[in-house]
């Protein structure tokens, strides 16, 4: 057998064994294919076992007398090596085509030409379901679909933003984009607490800021504590212990932090599904795009955008949650009289605009303008919104606390 058919059998054991939301699909479209030895030993094994992963999957075939070392590699080299199981159709068919063409080369019974037969219709079939399908073969209807998934939106907690935005549904992409030091990652972390005061669950994906700078900012934005008091050790008592006490209710959180400077979409992705298999995953933000690394090689960096953006959202689509994804600017805005940015100064690459459901722009005029009669306002601009309307409003930005707040609004507290 090819080495690249051992491969793709190798990637659909490791979607099998770490997705189990297409495993159905999965199996059923493979059911004439003709695994080989080892690998058809495991899909026997995933088959008959209710709860499935590696370690029971090795347990199974030991208590069976059929795990071998072969085996084991299999299924750890399909665990380390497993991406998304959101392209499973292709590499499936893949797979058929494969074993049809060595059918067609090797056939010499009525039984092959029978098999060659079943295979070419089975493939022409399954090829055709996942190209079209009729306009009504939803169960529910479009109302029915956006009643019984409300209670999964994911409202932003800024006012004007989840108005035009009506919230936020599983598997969309959303772009959150700013010069440096404009206030993104503040954004962001104002934007996670919020939702995490809605009973939902985060995994903030930090590739600039440790664990601890996250919670200390989380810490002074609630207790309204200039984080450069933190910073040089000048809180008083009474502060301090404010600052402790928070700090273990933020222990608590629903938030998921990984800190690796160098993490790729891949690691993202186990992350996500570990969480997600735990009942533990609503969100996931990420700060920032353009630092997630990647272990393939690639032409140029507009190339390597292009791939992991199109990545985010198929894993938007896959684990069925929103992905928050912050983004830098390109100097353009800087040559311009009018410094808010615009679509095309998405830094990179073009497709950031075409993969994101939602393109949110954040600009400060004090930035740019020490002399800004707008200090201390974030205006932020819905530029770009796959299903419902754009549009810009305005938001306090505290900066010393790092916190941003609904226009003509006191400081926030988060609910109890």
């Amino acid at each position: 057998m090819a080495t690249a058919r051992i491969d793709y059998e190798i990637e659909i054991i490791g979607m099998l064994l770490n997705c189990p939301i297409n495993r159905k699909n999965i199996l059923e479209f493979l059911k004439l294919y003709r695994f080989d030895s080892n690998c058809q030993k495991i899909i026997n094994a995933v088959k008959s076992l209710e709860y499935i992963d590696g370690g029971a999957v090795i347990d199974y075939l030991e208590n069976n007398k059929q795990y071998n070392v072969k085996i084991g590699d299999i299924i750890a080299q399909a665990c380390m090596n497993y991406i998304t199981s959101a392209n499973y159709s292709s590499i499936c068919k893949r797979l058929l085509e494969g074993q049809l063409k060595d059918s067609i080369k090797n056939a010499e019974t009525i039984e092959d030409i029978s098999l060659i037969k079943e295979l070419q219709s089975f493939i022409e079939e399954n090829t055709s379901k996942e190209i079209f399908s009729h306009i009504g073969k939803d169960e529910d209807s479009d109302l029915e679909h956006y009643c019984n998934t409300y209670d999964k939106v994911i409202k932003s907690g800024f006012k004007e933003l989840d108005y035009i935005t009506k919230g936020f549904y599983g598997g969309e992409y959303i772009t959150i984009a700013a010069a440096t030091g404009a206030g993104k990652t503040a954004f962001a972390l104002n934007l996670c607490r919020r939702i995490v005061d809605q009973k939902k669950n985060v995994l903030f994906i930090s590739l600039e800021m440790s664990k601890r700078e996250i919670r200390k900012r989380l810490n002074c934005a609630e207790l309204h504590i200039n984080s450069l008091l933190v910073r040089g050790h000048e809180l008083g008592d009474k502060q301090a212990d404010y600052f402790n006490n928070l700090n273990s209710s933020i222990n608590k959180l629903p938030v998921w932090i990984n800190d690796e400077y160098n993490i790729t979409l891949n690691k993202i992705e186990s992350y996500a599904r570990l969480l997600k298999r735990q009942g533990n995953l609503d969100v996931i933000i990420i700060d920032y795009l353009t630092l997630l690394q990647t272990s393939d090689r690639f032409r140029d960096k507009r190339e390597e955008v292009c791939y992991l953006t199109r990545g985010l959202k198929l894993l938007a689509r896959t684990l069925d949650v929103p992905v928050f994804c912050l983004a830098q600017l390109s100097r353009a805005p800087e040559a311009r009289s009018n410094k808010r940015p615009i679509l095309s100064d998405l830094k990179e690459s073009s497709s950031i605009e075409q993969d994101s459901d939602f393109v949110i722009f954040l600009y400060r005029d004090d930035y740019y303008n020490s002399e800004s009669d707008k200090k201390g306002i974030l205006e932020a601009a819905v530029a770009k919104a796959r299903d419902t309307m754009t549009g810009n409003f305005e938001l306090n930005f505290v900066k010393e606390y790092q916190q941003i707040l609904d226009v003509n609004k006191q400081f926030w507290k988060s609910s109890k």
